[in-house]
């Protein structure tokens, strides 16, 4: 998450680019998190869910549509608890929402 709070920084001090860049790269590291408690043979919810959750809003705030789809996917995987889903559910929802607004302009 600090990545996350320097690319808000970043931000904050109007240079947007290096807010992407930093939110791309925090992603990366959440991503690679949430797939090493991956595992089907091992309950570790929600947990998991939390974390799939974290990768899917850093890549939905990164302008990463597609990977955060993915995420969402990956967390609603197994038995994630309902309010887990609910947020996921909520996640996907802005995506839809971004991807059709861009799609507008």
């Amino acid at each position: 998450m600090l990545l996350c709070d320097k690319a808000d920084e970043s931000k904050r001090l109007g240079d947007p680019l290096s807010s992407i860049v930093t939110m791309k790269d925090a992603f990366k590291l959440e991503r690679i998190a949430a797939i090493m408690i991956d595992d089907p043979e091992i309950d570790l919810q929600p947990s998991k869910g939390i974390m799939f959750k974290s990768a899917a809003w850093i890549a939905l705030n990164a302008g990463m549509s597609e990977e955060s789809l993915e995420m969402v996917k990956k967390g609603l995987a197994g038995n994630p608890p309902q309010w887990i889903i609910d947020e996921l559910l909520e996640i996907k929802k802005e995506v839809t929402k971004d991807d059709n607004d861009g799609a507008a302009e």
